[in-house]
């Protein structure tokens, strides 16, 4: 997605409850905003309940490597895992960066609504 959020907090006025409401909220902000345009994320097509793009990433195989298949990885099914989510993106930038025979088609969050959700569920 195009657009990031964050902010600083010199002394710790707020809980760790409050730090992530307003994480959440200043994320939200941004779900309208579609698929990126580096082409790193393609609109599948297809939206959440709430009208969230579902959005979906493909890695070639390397240039250097044949293909030996292909896999495709679901993540984030309720969106409210937030280390699910984490790991996912690590793992698609581990994979880009270091090569892969297989050819990847990647869902990081399939519920982008559960990961909105406010309070989050889990």
């Amino acid at each position: 997605m195009c657009g990031f959020t964050g902010f600083i907090e010199l002394k710790a006025q707020r809980t760790a409850m409050e730090r992530e409401a307003t994480v959440l909220a200043m994320a939200n902000t941004l779900y309208t905003r579609g698929p990126d345009d580096s082409g790193a994320f393609a609109d599948s097509g297809h939206k959440s309940v709430n009208g969230r793009p579902l959005v979906m990433r493909k890695i070639e195989p390397s240039k250097q490597q044949s293909q030996s298949g292909r896999v495709l990885l679901i993540a984030a099914t309720h969106g409210d895992e937030l280390s699910s989510v984490g790991t996912v993106f690590s793992w698609m930038n581990i994979i880009a960066d270091k090569g892969t025979p297989y050819a990847w088609q990647v869902a990081p969050v399939l519920n982008p609504d559960g990961l909105f959700h406010e309070p989050p569920t889990r």
